[in-house]
């Protein structure tokens, strides 16, 4: 009997989180580490959209 749940488990919540924070932590750091902002822009939404998959 499988189906899909309709709240999200305490442990998926916290991975989600996590993987949120790690985004935001990889693009402040593409940000100080990129002398061109746009090229770190572009970094910091693909990072956000690969973590929110």
């Amino acid at each position: 009997m499988s189906r899909t749940p309709r709240f999200f488990t305490q442990e998926q919540i916290k991975n989600q989180k996590n993987r949120i924070k790690l985004a935001i932590a990889s693009g402040l750091i593409a940000v100080t580490h990129t002398d061109k902002i746009d090229n770190a822009l572009k970094q910091l939404d693909l990072i956000i959209k690969t973590a929110m998959k």
